[in-house]
């Protein structure tokens, strides 16, 4: 524009109309400012008061210190509920694999009344599981309209782990073995990993009570799997994710 017309500009770009026009002002009077998805609570922590698009010097001096955080962490809840979808995928998988777990050990004369048909149960219905979850996701995010590096780097965990637990069943079902102490490890590793990539501290000890479960089967062999799959289930992914889900953002 400058070098066009001989007239200076300052352009914003962020996630919404609100943020843009304050990021607008950062590099003023002839400047460019980005302000991605994942960097904005640390961005908007490092503002004063009269940074805010519609809050001027004359409002900022009326406005009390409760004023000023609240309008600061209005901005900063905005990102907290994009975890939200994180919390029915959690929700979702903690009560299916409860259910398949239960099922199995109410009738498992029908779950593995033949050799292979006991690995059939534990890969097809997952598979199932994983395309309404795909689907779910892909809708969610689209209504999102955008994706932050905090989410794909959630995305990209957890279909390593649908990866790996596909691998597993399928190498347990050819060897004709149990592939559940083996999958919950797996996630294990996963929802700590998850619990300190958004640094949820629920979810980080589930995914530590999940391990210790896995310890105790490798350890004691004898204990019925199906067993300390739901207890660990329910403690690793069904209580974290409904604790994320309820999550206040008016904190």
């Amino acid at each position: 524009i400058k070098k066009d017309i001989g007239l200076t500009a300052s352009a914003g770009i962020s996630i919404n109309k609100f943020t843009a026009k304050v990021a607008t002002e950062i590099n003023k009077p002839n400047g460019q400012k980005t302000i991605h998805p994942d960097r904005l609570e640390v961005f908007l922590n490092t503002l004063t008061i009269e940074k805010f698009f519609g809050v001027g010097k004359v409002t900022a001096k009326k406005m009390n210190k409760l004023d000023q955080i609240k309008v600061i962490n209005d901005m900063i809840n905005e990102t907290r509920t994009k975890l939200k979808p994180l919390s029915f995928n959690l929700i979702f998988w903690g009560i299916f694999i409860n259910m398949m777990s239960l099922i199995h050990y109410v009738f498992p004369s029908f779950i593995q009344q033949t050799y292979y048909s006991a690995g059939i149960y534990w890969i097809f219905l997952p598979i199932l599981g994983m395309i309404y979850m795909t689907r779910w996701n892909i809708k969610k995010y689209k209504e999102i309209g955008y994706s932050t590096t905090l989410g794909r780097a959630i995305k990209i965990v957890w279909a390593v782990f649908g990866l790996g637990w596909l691998m597993i069943s399928g190498l347990a079902f050819y060897q004709g073995v149990n592939p559940v102490p083996d999958i919950l490890f797996l996630l294990g590793l996963v929802t700590v990993l998850t619990g300190a990539i958004i640094k949820f501290k629920p979810i980080l000890l589930g995914g530590i009570f999940l391990l210790i479960f896995v310890l105790s089967l490798y350890i004691y062999p004898d204990q019925d799997a199906l067993i300390v799959n739901i207890i660990g289930i329910t403690l690793g992914l069904l209580i974290p994710g409904i604790l994320l889900n309820r999550m206040k953002t008016d904190e």
